[in-house]
Protein backbone atom coordinates (compact mmCIF):
# COMPACT_ATOMS: atom_id res chain seq x y z
CA UNK A 1 0.00 0.00 0.00
CA UNK A 2 1.54 3.31 -1.03
CA UNK A 3 1.39 6.50 1.08
CA UNK A 4 -1.28 7.99 -1.18
CA UNK A 5 -3.67 5.08 -0.74
CA UNK A 6 -5.10 6.06 2.69
CA UNK A 7 -5.85 9.55 1.36
CA UNK A 8 -7.50 8.00 -1.70
CA UNK A 9 -9.51 5.63 0.49
CA UNK A 10 -10.91 8.39 2.69
CA UNK A 11 -11.21 11.53 0.60
CA UNK A 12 -10.83 11.18 -3.11
CA UNK A 13 -13.73 8.73 -3.66
CA UNK A 14 -16.03 11.44 -2.28
CA UNK A 15 -14.80 13.85 -4.94
CA UNK A 16 -15.24 11.14 -7.59
CA UNK A 17 -18.75 10.51 -6.33
CA UNK A 18 -19.55 14.22 -6.65
CA UNK A 19 -18.23 14.17 -10.22
CA UNK A 20 -20.33 11.08 -10.97
CA UNK A 21 -23.45 12.69 -9.49
CA UNK A 22 -22.92 15.86 -11.54
CA UNK A 23 -22.40 13.73 -14.64
CA UNK A 24 -25.64 11.81 -14.00
CA UNK A 25 -27.61 15.05 -13.70
CA UNK A 26 -26.07 16.50 -16.88
CA UNK A 27 -26.51 13.18 -18.72
CA UNK A 28 -30.19 13.07 -17.73
CA UNK A 29 -30.70 16.64 -18.93
CA UNK A 30 -28.98 15.89 -22.22
CA UNK A 31 -30.95 12.66 -22.74
CA UNK A 32 -34.24 14.44 -22.04
CA UNK A 33 -33.37 17.05 -24.68
CA UNK A 34 -32.21 14.41 -27.19
CA UNK A 35 -35.30 12.25 -26.66
CA UNK A 36 -37.61 15.23 -27.06
CA UNK A 37 -35.92 16.44 -30.25
CA UNK A 38 -35.09 13.05 -31.82
CA UNK A 39 -31.51 14.26 -31.94
CA UNK A 40 -29.94 10.80 -32.36
CA UNK A 41 -32.78 9.12 -34.27
CA UNK A 42 -30.60 8.48 -37.29
CA UNK A 43 -31.16 5.94 -40.10
CA UNK A 44 -29.77 3.15 -37.89
CA UNK A 45 -32.30 3.95 -35.16
CA UNK A 46 -34.97 4.06 -37.85
CA UNK A 47 -33.96 0.59 -39.05
CA UNK A 48 -34.18 -0.88 -35.54
CA UNK A 49 -37.63 0.67 -35.13
CA UNK A 50 -38.85 -0.42 -38.56
CA UNK A 51 -37.76 -4.00 -37.86
CA UNK A 52 -39.66 -3.85 -34.55
CA UNK A 53 -42.80 -2.62 -36.33
CA UNK A 54 -42.56 -5.57 -38.72
CA UNK A 55 -42.21 -7.91 -35.72
CA UNK A 56 -45.14 -6.26 -33.96
CA UNK A 57 -47.28 -7.00 -37.00
CA UNK A 58 -46.14 -10.62 -37.23
CA UNK A 59 -43.12 -10.47 -39.57
CA UNK A 60 -39.76 -11.07 -37.92
CA UNK A 61 -37.07 -10.26 -40.51
CA UNK A 62 -39.07 -9.28 -43.58
CA UNK A 63 -37.96 -10.91 -46.86
CA UNK A 64 -35.29 -9.17 -48.91
CA UNK A 65 -37.95 -8.39 -51.52
CA UNK A 66 -41.68 -8.65 -50.91
CA UNK A 67 -44.92 -6.64 -51.09
CA UNK A 68 -43.73 -4.95 -47.87
CA UNK A 69 -40.79 -3.47 -49.77
CA UNK A 70 -37.15 -4.29 -49.20
CA UNK A 71 -35.66 -5.96 -46.12
CA UNK A 72 -32.15 -6.88 -45.08
CA UNK A 73 -30.69 -6.64 -41.58
CA UNK A 74 -27.80 -7.85 -39.46
CA UNK A 75 -29.43 -7.00 -36.14
CA UNK A 76 -30.02 -9.71 -33.53
CA UNK A 77 -33.64 -10.44 -32.61
CA UNK A 78 -34.04 -9.84 -28.87
CA UNK A 79 -34.04 -6.04 -28.89
CA UNK A 80 -36.38 -6.07 -31.91
CA UNK A 81 -38.79 -8.44 -30.16
CA UNK A 82 -38.70 -6.45 -26.91
CA UNK A 83 -39.45 -3.20 -28.74
CA UNK A 84 -42.25 -4.91 -30.65
CA UNK A 85 -43.69 -6.22 -27.39
CA UNK A 86 -43.73 -2.74 -25.87
CA UNK A 87 -45.53 -1.44 -28.96
CA UNK A 88 -48.11 -4.20 -28.67
CA UNK A 89 -48.61 -3.11 -25.05
CA UNK A 90 -49.57 0.35 -26.32
CA UNK A 91 -46.34 2.35 -26.48
CA UNK A 92 -45.34 4.39 -29.51
CA UNK A 93 -42.48 3.04 -31.68
CA UNK A 94 -39.91 5.65 -30.64
CA UNK A 95 -41.03 5.73 -27.00
CA UNK A 96 -40.61 1.95 -26.81
CA UNK A 97 -37.08 2.30 -28.12
CA UNK A 98 -36.31 5.03 -25.61
CA UNK A 99 -37.52 2.84 -22.75
CA UNK A 100 -35.16 0.07 -23.85
CA UNK A 101 -32.34 2.63 -24.07
CA UNK A 102 -33.05 3.69 -20.49
CA UNK A 103 -33.14 0.08 -19.34
CA UNK A 104 -29.83 -0.56 -21.10
CA UNK A 105 -28.14 2.39 -19.38
CA UNK A 106 -29.38 1.21 -15.98
CA UNK A 107 -28.25 -2.35 -16.75
CA UNK A 108 -24.72 -1.19 -17.68
CA UNK A 109 -24.20 1.12 -14.69
CA UNK A 110 -25.71 -1.35 -12.22
CA UNK A 111 -23.80 -4.25 -13.78
CA UNK A 112 -20.51 -2.36 -13.59
CA UNK A 113 -21.20 -1.52 -9.94
CA UNK A 114 -22.05 -5.17 -9.16
CA UNK A 115 -18.88 -6.42 -10.87
CA UNK A 116 -16.72 -3.85 -9.07
CA UNK A 117 -18.17 -4.90 -5.72
CA UNK A 118 -17.50 -8.57 -6.47
CA UNK A 119 -13.92 -7.55 -7.29
CA UNK A 120 -13.62 -6.09 -3.74
CA UNK A 121 -13.92 -2.43 -4.71
CA UNK A 122 -15.39 -0.47 -1.73
CA UNK A 123 -19.04 0.62 -2.10
CA UNK A 124 -18.39 4.37 -2.38
CA UNK A 125 -15.59 3.90 -4.90
CA UNK A 126 -17.69 1.49 -6.97
CA UNK A 127 -20.67 3.86 -6.87
CA UNK A 128 -18.41 6.69 -8.02
CA UNK A 129 -16.73 4.83 -10.88
CA UNK A 130 -19.75 3.01 -12.34
CA UNK A 131 -21.42 6.14 -13.82
CA UNK A 132 -18.09 7.28 -15.33
CA UNK A 133 -19.01 5.29 -18.46
CA UNK A 134 -21.63 7.94 -19.24
CA UNK A 135 -18.95 10.55 -19.90
CA UNK A 136 -18.17 9.08 -23.33
CA UNK A 137 -19.98 10.26 -26.43
CA UNK A 138 -20.73 6.68 -27.43
CA UNK A 139 -23.08 6.45 -24.44
CA UNK A 140 -24.72 9.78 -25.19
CA UNK A 141 -25.54 8.87 -28.77
CA UNK A 142 -26.47 5.23 -28.09
CA UNK A 143 -28.69 6.01 -25.10
CA UNK A 144 -30.82 8.33 -27.24
CA UNK A 145 -30.55 6.48 -30.52
CA UNK A 146 -32.69 3.31 -30.23
CA UNK A 147 -29.83 0.87 -30.79
CA UNK A 148 -29.28 -2.61 -29.42
CA UNK A 149 -25.83 -2.07 -27.89
CA UNK A 150 -26.48 -1.16 -24.26
CA UNK A 151 -28.50 -4.16 -23.09
CA UNK A 152 -25.88 -6.73 -24.21
CA UNK A 153 -23.08 -4.62 -22.68
CA UNK A 154 -24.94 -4.72 -19.37
CA UNK A 155 -25.69 -8.44 -19.65
CA UNK A 156 -22.00 -9.21 -20.14
CA UNK A 157 -21.11 -7.26 -16.99
CA UNK A 158 -23.78 -9.04 -14.95
CA UNK A 159 -22.59 -12.40 -16.29
CA UNK A 160 -19.02 -11.64 -15.21
CA UNK A 161 -20.28 -10.53 -11.78
CA UNK A 162 -21.89 -13.97 -11.42
CA UNK A 163 -18.61 -15.62 -12.45
CA UNK A 164 -16.62 -13.69 -9.84
CA UNK A 165 -19.22 -14.52 -7.17
CA UNK A 166 -18.80 -18.27 -7.70
CA UNK A 167 -17.58 -20.30 -4.73
CA UNK A 168 -16.48 -23.94 -4.53
CA UNK A 169 -19.43 -26.27 -4.05
CA UNK A 170 -22.03 -23.56 -4.75
CA UNK A 171 -21.13 -22.51 -8.26
CA UNK A 172 -23.37 -24.40 -10.67
CA UNK A 173 -26.36 -22.06 -10.39
CA UNK A 174 -24.18 -18.95 -10.81
CA UNK A 175 -22.41 -20.57 -13.76
CA UNK A 176 -25.78 -21.18 -15.43
CA UNK A 177 -26.89 -17.60 -14.70
CA UNK A 178 -23.67 -16.28 -16.23
CA UNK A 179 -24.03 -18.47 -19.32
CA UNK A 180 -27.63 -17.36 -19.82
CA UNK A 181 -26.55 -13.72 -19.52
CA UNK A 182 -23.94 -14.28 -22.23
CA UNK A 183 -26.51 -16.04 -24.45
CA UNK A 184 -28.99 -13.19 -24.08
CA UNK A 185 -26.20 -10.72 -24.89
CA UNK A 186 -25.56 -12.44 -28.22
CA UNK A 187 -29.32 -12.71 -28.85
CA UNK A 188 -29.40 -8.90 -28.56
CA UNK A 189 -26.21 -8.15 -30.46
CA UNK A 190 -24.57 -10.82 -32.60
CA UNK A 191 -21.01 -9.67 -31.91
CA UNK A 192 -21.40 -9.41 -28.13
CA UNK A 193 -19.09 -12.30 -27.20
CA UNK A 194 -16.79 -10.38 -24.86
CA UNK A 195 -18.21 -11.52 -21.53
CA UNK A 196 -18.34 -15.20 -22.39
CA UNK A 197 -14.82 -15.30 -23.86
CA UNK A 198 -13.43 -13.38 -20.89
CA UNK A 199 -14.97 -15.83 -18.42
CA UNK A 200 -13.67 -18.89 -20.30
CA UNK A 201 -10.14 -17.47 -20.60
CA UNK A 202 -10.16 -16.51 -16.92
CA UNK A 203 -11.21 -20.02 -15.88
CA UNK A 204 -8.42 -21.48 -18.00
CA UNK A 205 -5.90 -19.04 -16.47
CA UNK A 206 -6.99 -20.30 -13.03
CA UNK A 207 -6.49 -23.91 -14.22
CA UNK A 208 -10.21 -24.51 -13.82
CA UNK A 209 -10.84 -26.42 -17.03
CA UNK A 210 -14.02 -28.01 -15.64
CA UNK A 211 -15.89 -24.72 -15.26
CA UNK A 212 -14.44 -23.39 -18.53
CA UNK A 213 -15.82 -26.41 -20.43
CA UNK A 214 -19.17 -26.28 -18.62
CA UNK A 215 -19.58 -22.57 -19.34
CA UNK A 216 -18.63 -23.00 -23.00
CA UNK A 217 -21.02 -25.95 -23.40
CA UNK A 218 -24.00 -24.17 -21.81
CA UNK A 219 -23.21 -21.01 -23.76
CA UNK A 220 -23.02 -22.80 -27.11
CA UNK A 221 -26.17 -24.83 -26.44
CA UNK A 222 -27.99 -21.63 -25.51
CA UNK A 223 -26.82 -19.92 -28.69
CA UNK A 224 -27.96 -22.90 -30.77
CA UNK A 225 -31.40 -22.76 -29.16
CA UNK A 226 -31.62 -19.00 -29.76
CA UNK A 227 -30.66 -19.45 -33.43
CA UNK A 228 -33.24 -22.21 -33.88
CA UNK A 229 -35.98 -20.10 -32.27
CA UNK A 230 -35.08 -17.10 -34.44
CA UNK A 231 -35.10 -19.20 -37.59
CA UNK A 232 -38.50 -20.66 -36.63
CA UNK A 233 -40.03 -17.29 -35.69
CA UNK A 234 -38.87 -15.76 -38.98
CA UNK A 235 -40.35 -18.58 -41.08
CA UNK A 236 -36.87 -19.69 -42.07
CA UNK A 237 -35.62 -16.31 -43.34
CA UNK A 238 -33.20 -15.19 -40.62
CA UNK A 239 -30.08 -17.19 -41.48
CA UNK A 240 -30.32 -16.39 -45.19
CA UNK A 241 -30.68 -12.68 -44.43
CA UNK A 242 -27.76 -12.75 -41.99
CA UNK A 243 -25.57 -14.46 -44.61
CA UNK A 244 -26.32 -11.66 -47.05
CA UNK A 245 -25.94 -8.77 -44.62
CA UNK A 246 -23.75 -9.70 -41.64
CA UNK A 247 -20.43 -8.54 -43.12
CA UNK A 248 -21.90 -5.23 -44.31
CA UNK A 249 -20.24 -5.61 -47.67
CA UNK A 250 -16.87 -6.38 -46.14
CA UNK A 251 -15.01 -9.64 -45.60
CA UNK A 252 -11.76 -11.00 -44.29
CA UNK A 253 -9.79 -8.44 -46.30
CA UNK A 254 -11.78 -5.63 -44.69
CA UNK A 255 -10.58 -6.69 -41.22
CA UNK A 256 -7.20 -5.07 -41.86
CA UNK A 257 -8.96 -1.70 -41.97
CA UNK A 258 -10.52 -2.24 -38.53
CA UNK A 259 -7.79 -0.52 -36.48
CA UNK A 260 -7.75 2.55 -38.72
CA UNK A 261 -11.55 2.83 -38.79
CA UNK A 262 -11.81 2.46 -35.02
CA UNK A 263 -9.06 4.97 -34.25
CA UNK A 264 -10.42 7.47 -36.77
CA UNK A 265 -13.98 7.18 -35.47
CA UNK A 266 -12.90 7.50 -31.84
CA UNK A 267 -10.58 10.46 -32.39
CA UNK A 268 -13.11 12.37 -34.49
CA UNK A 269 -16.22 11.58 -32.46
CA UNK A 270 -15.34 10.38 -28.95
CA UNK A 271 -12.16 11.81 -27.47
CA UNK A 272 -13.42 11.10 -23.94
CA UNK A 273 -13.44 7.41 -24.80
CA UNK A 274 -9.91 7.75 -26.21
CA UNK A 275 -8.72 9.24 -22.90
CA UNK A 276 -10.29 6.45 -20.82
CA UNK A 277 -8.92 3.77 -23.14
CA UNK A 278 -5.40 5.23 -22.99
CA UNK A 279 -5.51 5.49 -19.18
CA UNK A 280 -6.57 1.85 -18.90
CA UNK A 281 -3.98 0.69 -21.44
CA UNK A 282 -1.18 2.52 -19.61
CA UNK A 283 -2.21 0.99 -16.28
CA UNK A 284 -2.23 -2.51 -17.77
CA UNK A 285 1.12 -2.00 -19.54
CA UNK A 286 2.80 -0.58 -16.43
CA UNK A 287 1.33 -2.56 -13.55
CA UNK A 288 -1.71 -4.50 -14.67
CA UNK A 289 -2.35 -8.13 -13.82
CA UNK A 290 -2.62 -9.84 -17.19
CA UNK A 291 -4.66 -12.72 -15.78
CA UNK A 292 -7.27 -10.63 -13.98
CA UNK A 293 -10.85 -10.39 -15.25
CA UNK A 294 -10.64 -6.59 -15.86
CA UNK A 295 -7.49 -6.96 -17.96
CA UNK A 296 -8.76 -9.97 -19.91
CA UNK A 297 -12.05 -8.18 -20.60
CA UNK A 298 -10.23 -5.04 -21.74
CA UNK A 299 -7.93 -6.94 -24.11
CA UNK A 300 -10.67 -9.19 -25.51
CA UNK A 301 -13.04 -6.24 -26.00
CA UNK A 302 -10.34 -4.14 -27.67
CA UNK A 303 -9.49 -6.90 -30.15
CA UNK A 304 -13.17 -7.69 -30.73
CA UNK A 305 -14.09 -4.06 -31.31
CA UNK A 306 -11.26 -3.68 -33.81
CA UNK A 307 -12.64 -6.71 -35.67
CA UNK A 308 -16.15 -5.22 -35.62
CA UNK A 309 -14.79 -2.01 -37.14
CA UNK A 310 -13.50 -4.14 -40.02
CA UNK A 311 -17.10 -4.22 -41.22
CA UNK A 312 -18.25 -1.17 -43.23
CA UNK A 313 -20.99 0.92 -41.67
CA UNK A 314 -19.70 0.56 -38.10
CA UNK A 315 -20.08 3.59 -35.82
CA UNK A 316 -19.10 4.62 -32.31
CA UNK A 317 -22.06 2.89 -30.64
CA UNK A 318 -19.81 -0.18 -30.79
CA UNK A 319 -17.44 1.47 -28.29
CA UNK A 320 -19.80 1.15 -25.31
CA UNK A 321 -18.41 -2.24 -24.20
CA UNK A 322 -14.84 -1.01 -24.40
CA UNK A 323 -15.61 2.16 -22.44
CA UNK A 324 -17.05 0.01 -19.62
CA UNK A 325 -13.98 -2.27 -19.71
CA UNK A 326 -11.67 0.76 -19.46
CA UNK A 327 -13.54 2.12 -16.42
CA UNK A 328 -13.33 -1.33 -14.82
CA UNK A 329 -9.54 -1.41 -15.25
CA UNK A 330 -9.07 2.10 -13.81
CA UNK A 331 -11.34 1.41 -10.83
CA UNK A 332 -9.76 -1.90 -9.83
CA UNK A 333 -6.21 -0.53 -10.15
CA UNK A 334 -7.20 2.50 -8.06
CA UNK A 335 -8.54 0.23 -5.32
CA UNK A 336 -5.22 -1.64 -5.29
CA UNK A 337 -3.65 1.58 -3.97
CA UNK A 338 -1.11 2.24 -6.71
CA UNK A 339 0.32 5.72 -7.32
CA UNK A 340 -0.06 5.44 -11.09
CA UNK A 341 -3.69 4.36 -10.73
CA UNK A 342 -4.36 7.27 -8.39
CA UNK A 343 -3.13 9.64 -11.08
CA UNK A 344 -5.31 7.87 -13.66
CA UNK A 345 -8.33 8.26 -11.37
CA UNK A 346 -7.59 11.97 -10.96
CA UNK A 347 -7.40 12.36 -14.73
CA UNK A 348 -10.62 10.36 -15.23
CA UNK A 349 -12.42 12.50 -12.63
CA UNK A 350 -11.28 15.70 -14.33
CA UNK A 351 -12.53 14.35 -17.66
CA UNK A 352 -15.88 13.50 -16.07
CA UNK A 353 -16.27 17.03 -14.69
CA UNK A 354 -15.52 18.49 -18.12
CA UNK A 355 -17.87 16.03 -19.81
CA UNK A 356 -20.68 16.92 -17.39
CA UNK A 357 -20.33 20.61 -18.19
CA UNK A 358 -20.20 19.86 -21.91
CA UNK A 359 -23.35 17.72 -21.65
CA UNK A 360 -25.26 20.59 -20.08
CA UNK A 361 -24.16 22.96 -22.84
CA UNK A 362 -24.93 20.37 -25.51
CA UNK A 363 -28.45 19.88 -24.15
CA UNK A 364 -29.23 23.53 -24.83
CA UNK A 365 -27.79 23.20 -28.34
CA UNK A 366 -29.91 20.10 -28.98
CA UNK A 367 -33.08 21.92 -27.95
CA UNK A 368 -32.18 24.83 -30.20
CA UNK A 369 -31.47 22.58 -33.19
CA UNK A 370 -34.74 20.61 -32.77
CA UNK A 371 -34.22 17.85 -35.32
CA UNK A 372 -37.76 16.60 -34.71
CA UNK A 373 -39.08 19.89 -36.03
CA UNK A 374 -36.93 19.51 -39.13
CA UNK A 375 -38.30 16.01 -39.68
CA UNK A 376 -41.86 17.34 -39.51
CA UNK A 377 -40.98 20.13 -41.96
CA UNK A 378 -39.50 17.58 -44.39
CA UNK A 379 -42.65 15.47 -44.12
CA UNK A 380 -44.77 18.56 -44.80
CA UNK A 381 -42.87 19.04 -48.06
CA UNK A 382 -43.39 15.36 -48.93
CA UNK A 383 -47.11 15.69 -48.34
CA UNK A 384 -47.32 18.25 -51.16
CA UNK A 385 -46.60 15.54 -53.72
CA UNK A 386 -49.25 14.70 -56.29
CA UNK A 387 -48.14 11.04 -56.39
CA UNK A 388 -49.92 8.54 -54.13
CA UNK A 389 -47.06 6.03 -53.81
CA UNK A 390 -44.93 5.14 -50.77
CA UNK A 391 -42.44 7.48 -49.13
CA UNK A 392 -38.82 6.49 -49.71
CA UNK A 393 -36.68 7.73 -46.84
CA UNK A 394 -33.08 7.00 -46.00
CA UNK A 395 -34.19 7.19 -42.37
CA UNK A 396 -37.14 4.79 -41.91
CA UNK A 397 -38.34 6.81 -38.93
CA UNK A 398 -39.86 9.38 -41.32
CA UNK A 399 -42.56 7.15 -42.82
CA UNK A 400 -43.09 5.70 -39.34
CA UNK A 401 -43.91 9.21 -38.08
CA UNK A 402 -46.68 9.29 -40.68
CA UNK A 403 -48.06 5.95 -39.58
CA UNK A 404 -46.64 4.03 -42.56
CA UNK A 405 -44.57 0.88 -42.78
CA UNK A 406 -41.22 1.85 -44.37
CA UNK A 407 -40.71 0.67 -47.95
CA UNK A 408 -36.96 0.35 -47.35
CA UNK A 409 -35.85 -1.26 -44.09
CA UNK A 410 -32.17 -0.38 -44.37
CA UNK A 411 -30.79 1.62 -47.30
CA UNK A 412 -27.21 0.73 -46.37
CA UNK A 413 -28.00 -2.98 -46.50
CA UNK A 414 -29.79 -2.49 -49.81
CA UNK A 415 -26.43 -1.50 -51.31
CA UNK A 416 -24.84 -4.63 -49.79
CA UNK A 417 -27.56 -6.86 -51.25
CA UNK A 418 -27.34 -5.11 -54.64
CA UNK A 419 -23.64 -5.93 -54.82
CA UNK A 420 -24.32 -9.61 -54.21
CA UNK A 421 -27.40 -10.10 -56.38
CA UNK A 422 -28.46 -7.24 -58.63
CA UNK A 423 -31.53 -9.14 -59.84
CA UNK A 424 -33.13 -8.92 -56.38
CA UNK A 425 -33.02 -5.13 -56.44
CA UNK A 426 -34.40 -4.60 -59.95
CA UNK A 427 -37.85 -3.73 -58.62
CA UNK A 428 -36.49 -0.82 -56.59
CA UNK A 429 -34.70 0.75 -59.55
CA UNK A 430 -37.86 0.36 -61.59
CA UNK A 431 -39.94 2.07 -58.88
CA UNK A 432 -37.43 4.92 -58.69
CA UNK A 433 -37.24 5.37 -62.49
CA UNK A 434 -41.03 5.27 -62.87
CA UNK A 435 -41.47 7.88 -60.13
CA UNK A 436 -43.58 5.60 -58.01
CA UNK A 437 -42.44 7.23 -54.75
CA UNK A 438 -44.46 10.25 -53.69
CA UNK A 439 -41.26 11.69 -52.23
CA UNK A 440 -37.64 10.76 -51.54
CA UNK A 441 -35.99 12.08 -48.36
CA UNK A 442 -32.24 11.74 -47.95
CA UNK A 443 -30.34 12.14 -44.69
CA UNK A 444 -27.42 13.94 -46.30
CA UNK A 445 -26.61 15.84 -49.47
CA UNK A 446 -26.76 13.79 -52.69
CA UNK A 447 -23.32 15.23 -53.38
CA UNK A 448 -21.85 13.73 -50.22
CA UNK A 449 -18.63 11.96 -51.36
CA UNK A 450 -19.41 8.96 -49.11
CA UNK A 451 -22.82 8.35 -50.66
CA UNK A 452 -21.61 6.11 -53.48
CA UNK A 453 -20.21 3.73 -50.87
CA UNK A 454 -23.11 4.12 -48.50
CA UNK A 455 -26.87 4.14 -48.89
CA UNK A 456 -28.67 2.71 -51.92
CA UNK A 457 -25.59 2.33 -54.12
CA UNK A 458 -23.82 4.38 -56.83
CA UNK A 459 -26.68 4.32 -59.37
CA UNK A 460 -29.06 6.00 -56.99
CA UNK A 461 -28.10 9.66 -57.28
CA UNK A 462 -28.17 9.59 -61.08
CA UNK A 463 -31.70 8.14 -61.19
CA UNK A 464 -32.90 10.42 -58.41
CA UNK A 465 -31.79 13.61 -60.12
CA UNK A 466 -33.20 12.41 -63.45
CA UNK A 467 -36.67 11.72 -62.08
CA UNK A 468 -37.10 13.92 -59.00
CA UNK A 469 -36.73 17.63 -58.23
CA UNK A 470 -35.43 19.09 -54.99
CA UNK A 471 -38.31 20.50 -52.97
CA UNK A 472 -36.56 21.64 -49.80
CA UNK A 473 -33.66 21.19 -47.39
CA UNK A 474 -34.29 21.00 -43.64
CA UNK A 475 -31.07 20.59 -41.72
CA UNK A 476 -29.54 17.41 -43.08
CA UNK A 477 -32.80 16.26 -44.71
CA UNK A 478 -33.12 16.72 -48.47
CA UNK A 479 -36.65 16.34 -49.86
CA UNK A 480 -37.29 15.40 -53.50
CA UNK A 481 -40.64 15.22 -55.29
CA UNK A 482 -41.38 13.45 -58.60
CA UNK A 483 -40.93 15.49 -61.75
CA UNK A 484 -44.00 16.17 -63.81
CA UNK A 485 -44.47 13.73 -66.71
Amino acid sequence: MTPTAPIADRRFPRLMFCAAALLCVAFTFRMAAAWKCYHHIDPTAGTWTAAAIDARDGTLYRPIESPLGYGGSRYAPLHIVLQAGLMRAGMGPVAAGYLLDLFGIMLVVAGLYALLRKLKVPPLTAAAFAPFVLAAYCYNTTAAGVKGDLIPAGLNLWGLAAIVAMKPGRSVSLLIIAALSFVLAIATKLTSVFGGLTAIIWFLSQKDARNAVMLAAIWLIGIAIAVALTQWASDGRALHIFRLCAAGGGGLRALVHGPHRMISDAIHNDRVFVCFWLLAAILIAMRGSWLSIPTILFVITTLGTIAIYGSPGTNCNHLVDLQAAAVLVIATNFTAGRDLAYGAAVAATAIVFISAINSGVKAVSILHENRHGKMLAALADANQSTVAGPLLAENPILPILQGERPYMLDSFMFRVIWWQDSAITAGFWSDLSNRRFRAVILSSSPGDPTRSDGSFGPLFVELLQKNYDLKGVHGDLWVYLPKNP
